[in-house]
């Protein structure tokens, strides 16, 4: 189950990453292949970056005193090059 999570990670990073490989024009002829390897990484980067940040963030999961188990989501930060801040757990009820 594990293995499988991580191909449909890294499918769906190659799938984001698909486009924006598509829509970038090639490597110039005197480019040399170190320069476009390093390139082609820092898109792939990129593109990772932006599809963990799409993924909402959970804090951890609480349970009430009725039983039930409550798992709160986490505000979106306002600078996207920083992580959400996780605010302090709840007081006993």
């Amino acid at each position: 189950m594990r293995n499988l999570r991580i191909i449909i990670c890294l499918a769906g990073a190659l799938l984001v990453a698909m486009p924006v490989a598509a829509e970038t024009p090639p490597p110039p002829k005197g480019q040399p292949l170190d320069e476009a390897l390093a390139d082609a990484a820092e898109r792939i980067m990129n593109a990772l970056r932006v599809m963990v940040l799409a993924i909402p963030q959970y804090q951890a999961p609480e349970l009430l005193p009725n039983g039930d188990i409550l798992i709160r989501r986490l505000p979106k930060p306002a600078d996207p090059e920083q992580p959400a801040k996780t605010p302090p757990p709840p007081q006993d009820l």
